[in-house]
């Protein structure tokens, strides 16, 4: 009785340790990026490089065009605000490509 015991509590411990999940295994390919950030602290708790410009798929785009319109119609972004932006977003292009050729031409 004893052994039976026994043997129904260790089938029992190794059927919960199977079960605990393991890690993710990483990306490995170079077409994806991925980032894991904790909202609170902000800590970057995974990254795949995230560091690499990456283009938004056809759905996001729609999206966030979509989005932005909402916003605009409900007054919660200010139409002048965006110009701004978009402006600052233009100048900060146009000195990453300054900066990408100058460094292609010093190499």
């Amino acid at each position: 009785m004893r052994a039976a015991a026994l043997a129904l509590v260790a089938f029992i411990l190794s059927a919960c340790v199977s079960a605990i999940p393991t890690a993710p295994r990483p990306i490995q390919s170079e077409k994806y990026a991925a980032i894991v950030v904790d909202a609170t602290s902000g800590a970057v708790l995974y990254q795949y490089a995230a560091e690499q410009p990456r283009y938004p798929a056809s759905l996001t785009k729609l999206m966030t065009v979509y989005m932005l319109f909402e916003a605009l119609d409900q007054g919660r972004i200010d139409p002048d605000r965006l110009r701004r932006w978009q402006k600052l977003m233009l100048e900060d292009r146009y000195n990453s490509e300054t900066l990408s050729q100058t460094r292609s031409r010093q190499k």
